[in-house]
Parts: C-alpha cells; structure tokens; sequence
C-alpha cells in the first residue's frame, strides 16, 4: 500500500508461508462462464436471460412476479440479487442504509513490461487512488477511484496520455504499461438493506449488502450469505417442510446481518480515513507504514 507521495509502504508478505495464499483475484467474465456451465444443465432451471423485472408481490402462500411483457411467476420463495439498487428489495418494502461516496471507480485492464510478481498494490495518492491488481501473464486489472466530476475526463483521455499517466502515478514499477480494452466507470454507493427477509422473500448479493471494494469483502460476502441462506433452504426441503418457513429466514438474517454489519462499517470508516487529505489523515496512515523495499515473489500488498 502506498500513501501520497510518501517513501513508506505497508506490506503484506506471504513469502515464507506455506499454507493457503492471501487471496486470489479471478476475472468475473470467467466466474459467470462457470456459474452458467453448473446451472444451466440441472433440471427444473429455466435462465431467461435479457428480461426486467416489472413488479413483484407476496402473500401468506406465494410470491409472484410479473415480468416485462405481461409473463408472471409463482414462487414458494423469491430471492433478489439484482444489484445494490435492487427494485426487488424496494418493491418488497424494504429500506437501505446508502452511502454515496461521490466517487467513481474507472476500471480496465493493461499490459505491462515487467512481471508483476502477483503482487496487488492500492497507491492512495492524494486525491485519487489508483489500484493495480495482478492477472494472468503480465496484465493487470487497473481501477482509479476519484471524485465523480473527474470520471469523465480519464474515461475519455487519449489512449498514449492514459498510459502514460498511469506509468508515473505507479512509479514505473511495472515498466511501460499498454490499454488492452475499454474503460468502464462504476459509480461507489455502498448499501446494508434494513433487513434481508420479508414474506416469502430474501435478499443476497450486493442487494442485502454492497461494499465499497478497497477492502475486497464485497464478493465474500456475497458468498457467505449464498451459502447461509440455502443451508436453510436445504434443510427445509429435506424433511419436506416450507422453503419460506419465516424462522429459516429469520435464522439467515440474523447470522448474515452479524457478519456484515461490522465489515460494512469498518470499511466505510477506512474509505473515509484514506480519502482524508487533511494533516492528521495524512499523518495517522502513515503510521503503520515502513521505508518501501522491492517486491519478493509471492507478495502481495493490499489493505
């Protein structure tokens, strides 16, 4: 991790550890492919893939949803996973804590010279920051973070000022680095749902809880609620009881608000301290950090 302009850096080193690495970082396009290669073979699985959502409703015996172009469902159980602004979870009554922070993250991927060493680095420079995270060969995911205003501009910036620019705000540690696609933009508003059950109704995904991704929770997160809420399902089923029993739901909520609620917090309260450029911002960082030695392999340095 790199602070401003500072000489210091806080590392993490997994060099001398011989268990299970730090992390892995995986392309989402190659997470989707191997979501649908499980799914869409399993019988009684219909994707429709391209419809919208207009409505949805529930009552004591059912959960109903009707889709653009008049099609409606009937379901024991609806579950809504459609992103942190989800209309599922407002159609169903249910608020959110949001905070908007006035931020964008414009992410695209590049090459570069010199390997990477699978080693992630987060550069708080002042103003912005500027993640470069390791992919397969020498390429890097590369994600810019600054104030919404500022988006624009660096999504529409000539490819060779880009590069350029991107090389010296990481300090030429990777050599010259190359644009290899397009440049997205993503607007930052992190969400914790009021709840995460209704009737006949749950919330998973970045639709219970959507994270600001400087500390790389959100897709765990993700994962943790997925696997809390169909062990009650399976349960349920196996002795032929209701998916939808209002106490199986409960169970999920307050196991999965227990694990998220501390995370999301803390982790707004890192985003706001290293989006702090005043003084004793600035100088509270820098207080776990130390003089920045070259990268080992096998290192990876995040937050």
């Amino acid at each position: 991790m790199i602070d401003g302009d500072s000489p210091y850096t806080l590392n993490f080193d997994d060099s001398g550890h011989t268990g299970e690495p730090l992390g892995y970082l995986i392309a989402n396009h190659l997470i989707r492919k191997a979501l649908y290669e499980v799914t869409a073979p399993l019988e009684g699985v219909e994707i429709l893939a391209g419809s919208e959502v207009e409505s949805v409703t529930s009552n004591a015996e059912r959960a109903e949803l009707v889709l653009r172009g008049g099609r409606r469902l009937s379901v024991r159980l609806l579950i809504g996973a459609d992103t942190r602004f989800s209309r599922t979870r407002q159609q169903m009554g249910i608020g959110a804590d949001m905070k908007d922070f006035g931020r964008v993250a414009v992410v695209c991927c590049m090459q570069h010279e010199l390997p990477h060493q699978n080693t992630a680095w987060e550069c708080f420079h002042y103003g912005r920051t500027l993640a470069i995270l390791p992919m397969l060969g020498n390429a890097s995911s590369i994600v810019i973070t600054v104030p919404a205003n500022e988006a624009p501009d660096i999504v529409a910036m000539d490819e060779a000022v880009f590069n350029a620019d991107i090389e010296h705000r990481f300090g030429q540690r990777r050599g010259r680095m190359q644009l290899t696609g397009e440049r997205f933009s993503y607007p930052l508003v992190a969400v914790h749902a009021n709840r995460f059950v209704a009737r006949r109704f749950a919330l998973i995904g970045d639709a219970a809880v959507g994270m600001h991704p400087v500390t790389a929770h959100g897709f765990n997160l993700g994962l943790s609620g997925v696997d809390l809420l169909s062990a009650e399902i399976r349960r349920l089923a196996e002795r032929g009881a209701d998916i939808a029993d209002p106490a199986a739901l409960a169970r999920y909520q307050s196991r999965h608000r227990l694990a998220t609620l501390p995370l999301f917090h803390g982790t707004n309260g890192i985003v706001g301290l290293f989006t702090d450029d005043s003084g004793p911002a600035r100088l509270l960082r820098k207080g776990g950090a130390a003089p920045e030695q070259p990268p080992a392999a096998g290192k990876v340095g995040h937050p």
